[in-house]
């Protein structure tokens, strides 16, 4: 039996990325449940091939499994996962003679990867080595598979503050849409209209926030992704907040919550309850406030989600003295839940 079950993984391990992980455009439609659906049900079989091709020193076969598979983590919310595998995978790499048998394109893509987890987990150790500061990446890794999609994002909000200028990241940002629309890459375009509206929520500009939101959820509608849509959604839930429209906003992240749960992204069903429970506290319904955000923390407690924690934490201390429906856990001393150094995140970005 156990013959057996190692033949199985590595039989897995020497699949392509394709067939394990599946095609990337799966994860950016209509079937991105059935895809995600999917990779729930061949998670343990990954870990396991993962495994099997770290401990045999596969290092091009580990590398591209892990790059494949960051967007899947990614969308689940599963960052220690994620920063556990590339850490595993870029290991392998840098053993005598891996480095030269995984590609150096790959082994940067696996490097940026790892450097955008560290930082939604709190850890800005590997911004300066991990994160592309090159503005013309974009034009060389122009896809969501290529370093400069994983790192822009990662260093806006995180490299300094997002409300300040930042140059590299400006200049790559402000490149993105022109780069994708020239490959005629639509879901490239969307996600790129998505972080510039966050960048334009940070700075306080309205009309770019609302114009990049509506184009991108425009975008990501007709492609089908539900994952884009809720990005958009939440933008344009905020603005409607900022305009005094409580109606609209809590409409809008009451559909979040629903798409999200869909979807089973459960650190995105944390991130919207969590705005519903803002939109309650304004509109004096502390109780309503109080339980929402207490569901959002205890969510993003189950999964592990350090930046939806703090979010919720953020939403219950708004609120009045002891209408809280959930108590926050306390780290220990220069920590965070996940282990991670908390002086890394800035709530910023959210």
């Amino acid at each position: 039996m156990a013959g057996d079950q190692h033949a199985a993984q590595g039989h897995l391990a020497g699949r392509g990325p394709e067939e394990v992980v599946g095609p990337r455009g799966g994860f950016d439609g209509a079937e991105q449940r059935a895809w995600l659906c999917r990779l729930d049900a061949e998670s343990l079989n990954l870990r396991a091939a993962l495994d099997h091709a770290t401990a045999a020193g596969a290092a091009p076969v580990t590398v591209r499994l892990v790059n494949a598979s960051a967007w899947y983590w990614c969308l689940r919310g599963r960052i220690g996962d994620a920063r556990g595998a590339l850490e595993s995978a870029l290991a392998c790499a840098a053993a005598e003679g891996g480095q030269a048998a995984a590609a150096g394109a790959d082994v940067d893509g696996a490097r940026a990867r790892l450097a955008a987890f560290a930082v939604l987990a709190g850890d800005g150790s590997l911004q300066d080595g991990g994160l592309e500061s090159d503005p013309t990446a974009a034009s060389t890794a122009p896809t969501r598979g290529g370093d400069g999609c994983w790192s822009t994002p990662a260093r806006l909000g995180f490299a300094g503050g997002a409300g300040r200028s930042d140059a590299p990241a400006d200049a790559v940002l402000d490149g993105l849409i022109a780069v994708f629309r020239n490959l005629g890459d639509r879901w490239g375009e969307a996600a790129a209209l998505s972080t510039l509206a966050t960048r334009a929520l940070y700075r306080g500009d309205l009309a770019e926030l609302r114009s990049n939101a509506e184009v991108g959820s425009r975008l990501f509608g007709e492609l089908g992704d539900q994952w884009g849509r809720l990005q958009a959604s939440e933008q344009l839930g905020i603005l409607a907040e900022i305009d005094g429209d409580y109606a609209e906003a809590a409409r809008l992240h009451e559909d979040g919550v629903r798409s999200a749960r869909e979807l089973e992204l459960w650190t995105q069903v944390s991130f919207r309850l969590s705005r519903q429970g803002r939109i309650a506290l304004p509109t004096v319904d502390t109780a309503l406030a109080a339980d929402l955000h207490g569901q959002a923390g205890r969510l993003a407690e189950e999964q592990s989600h350090r930046p939806a924690r703090q979010f919720a934490e953020i939403g219950l201390a708004l609120g009045p003295p002891g209408t809280a429906t959930w108590t926050p856990p306390r780290p220990a001393c220069g920590r965070g839940s996940n282990g991670t150094a908390g002086s890394g995140w800035r709530s910023a970005s959210r």
